[in-house]
């Protein structure tokens, strides 16, 4: 009984990978994870000033003469990747920040529709 059972399975399993062409992560819906630094803000290139003793003295800590005001380009660059991230191809992975905060607004939509109908009662 157990060896049909175990036999079925395979078969139905051999049978599944045969049945698209889609890779494996299309047909169960594997979310890729990559890190936010990788594409937060854009690279300038480096410059080499014509006069290398007109240059200010280091302060540690302080604002850099690529970046001064790094913020700004980092939250424009932040914003740039959040249009992105919500135009996506149907079956193309999606970050599971996205997926969570999908999840946390179904939740109190459902966590509402409770607390409606218990008041109502």
């Amino acid at each position: 009984m157990f060896r049909v059972a175990g036999v079925a399975g395979v078969i139905g399993f051999v049978l599944m990978g045969c049945s698209s062409s889609g890779s494996i992560s299309d047909q169960y819906g594997a979310v890729s994870i990559e890190p936010i630094e990788a594409g937060l803000a854009p690279n300038k290139p480096l410059e080499q000033p014509s006069n290398l003793d007109a240059l200010p003295e280091p302060t540690p800590g302080g604002s850099n003469l690529g970046d001064p005001e790094p913020r700004p380009v980092i939250e424009a660059a932040a914003q740039e990747q959040e249009v992105e991230a919500k135009t996506y191809k149907p079956g193309e992975p999606r970050p599971i920040s996205e997926l969570m905060d999908a999840l946390n607004a179904g939740l109190k939509d459902m966590e509402q529709r409770i607390n409606d109908r218990l008041s109502s009662n």
